[in-house]
């Protein structure tokens, strides 16, 4: 049991820095500024070729910055995924 966890840390180690990899790539970002309930301004980030890969931020640079976040999680998931389907 204990080499399996070590084997999981490793791929998970693994995962992350292929997935750090991809989303070091340019993607193409859509950002749009919104309004919430109460009249307040914020902007939404997305990656159109990315679906599901979205961020939002106070700020422009906020909401890119969240957005190059959540790039890295989208691929680590993916390939989480992937690796572990059936």
């Amino acid at each position: 049991p204990h080499s399996i966890n070590r084997r999981m840390i490793q791929m998970n180690d693994q995962q992350w820095a292929m997935a750090e990899q991809l989303a070091a790539r340019h993607y193409f970002t859509v950002v749009n500024r919104e309004k919430n309930e109460n009249g307040e301004h914020y902007y939404v980030a997305t990656h159109p070729d990315l679906p599901g890969c979205i961020a939002d931020g106070q700020t422009l640079e906020e909401a890119k910055q969240e957005l190059a976040n959540a790039r890295v999680d989208y691929f680590y998931f993916l390939l989480e995924d992937f690796i572990f389907s059936d």
